[in-house]
């Protein structure tokens, strides 16, 4: 069933059934309200132009484990490989495939930001890398205090969520890391950017909860 809300999820209707996709989504992104793209778990990219009940899937482009879709200004990205990721400057109608000129540990989240990737990634490790895959930056937080995640609010930030207590941030490339001013004895599940430009620090206890920062 394809439910859809035309208030900002206020209310919902069931629209209809939805056909052409027979196994489970991983993630999807629409270019407006008619037009969107899927990514499936097996390996499959499918394409809408009904707002999507109807799904078909892409030609010529093989089993991957690109499963993860962003949008960022007129670039679409498909990532989750540890080897490369798929990019569309058109709406998703044409992919390129680009190598990682070295492996990368379980990329986790990635984010262009002026003609970059900045990837979270397993291992305690971010990198930066250009659209054609060339690594030109990585750093591994040192330690055995495990890194959730990383976010990258803008080009002169890069957060990291610690799962035995705070978050820290720096400036990429200084790899100098100074501890933020959430609580630092509270386990943090996740960092990530919010609409308004702020940081969703959240956290995992007794009491699961959230802050802004």
């Amino acid at each position: 069933k394809l439910v859809s809300s035309l208030d900002g999820g206020i209310n919902w209707t069931i629209t209809g059934n939805v056909t052409g996709v027979t196994v489970d989504i991983t993630s999807m992104v629409f270019y407006d309200k008619w037009r969107g793209i899927c990514a499936t778990t097996d390996g499959m990219i499918y394409t809408t132009t009904n707002g999507g009940l109807d799904w078909s899937p892409y030609p010529g482009l093989p089993h991957n484990d690109n499963t993860l879709l962003k949008i960022y200004g007129g670039l679409t990205v498909g990532y989750g490989s540890n080897h490369n990721f798929l990019l569309s400057s058109d709406e998703g109608n044409t992919w390129q495939e680009y190598g990682y000129t070295d492996s990368i540990n379980t990329p986790k989240y990635v984010k262009i930001m002026n003609g970059m990737l900045y990837i979270s990634a397993g291992g305690n490790t971010w990198y930066k890398c250009d659209l054609t895959g060339q690594i030109l930056f990585q750093e591994t937080i040192p330690g055995s205090n495990p890194v959730r995640n990383f976010a990258f609010p803008s080009e002169n930030e890069v957060w990291a969520s610690l799962w035995e207590g705070g978050s820290k941030v720096s400036v990429p490339g200084s790899r100098v890391w100074k501890a933020s001013t959430y609580p630092q004895q509270t386990r943090v599940s996740g960092v990530y950017e919010s609409l308004n430009g702020q940081i969703l620090v959240s956290t995992s206890g007794v009491d699961d909860d959230h802050a802004m920062m």
